[in-house]
Formats: structure tokens, sequence, C-alpha cells
């Protein structure tokens, strides 16, 4: 469930090869959204997409490789190389915040309650 499937229930296939490979299949009422990831390049099929196969870049790009790496948490420790721990509040409670960063990746940030 989510925003790709207007946050109605659908059936997802996820596909996952150490390292850093992974192939996500969307299922969803009106059309089947697939997204892979190889490791160095990314790229989506989706009925709303101009073309039938899309190249990822920047932001989506990136995303997909923590998506990929997330599959075998053993990589994050050696990808995000600085560590720091906050505190925060969600809905009113107060949650701890860990947070990874790299010179090459977008911070990564677990909440931790």
């Amino acid at each position: 469930m989510g925003f790709d499937t207007h946050r109605t229930k659908v059936p997802v296939e996820v596909f996952v090869k150490a390292p850093n490979q992974r192939t996500v299949i969307i299922h969803a009422a009106f059309a089947d959204r697939v997204s892979a990831y190889n490791g160095r390049e990314g790229w989506v099929a989706a009925i709303e997409k101009p073309l039938p196969l899309m190249p990822m870049t920047g932001g989506n790009l990136e995303g997909q490789k923590i998506e990929a790496m997330m599959s075998f948490p053993a990589q994050i420790k050696q990808a995000f190389n600085q560590w720091r721990v906050s505190t925060t509040f969600i809905d009113d409670k107060s949650v701890q915040v860990l947070q990874g960063t790299s010179p090459r990746l977008p911070p990564l940030n677990f909440v931790l309650r």
C-alpha cells in the first residue's frame, strides 16, 4: 500500500541479489509498475511514464541504490561511514534518530522508538 497504488493494498514482488541488485514489481489494479536497479543503473516501467522504459537519474537513482543496499543490511555500515544519534518528536512522542552520512549518498535516517 502506498503512493503508487493510491493507498490501496496490492500484491508486490521483490527480487534481490547481492550486491545491490533489486527489482520491485507492483501489481496495481490499473497496470503493473516495475523498477529495477543493477548496482549501477536503474529503470522504471510504468503506464504513467512517457516512455515504455525510463532510466532513473538523480535522487530516484540514489534512492534505488539505498533501497537495494537495505536488502543486505551488512553493507550499510560500510557505505555510511559517519553516524550520529539525535532526539526529536513524532506525534508528541520522543524518538531517537540514527543518521548515517556519506559523501557519495544522501543521508540515511532510522527512527528508533
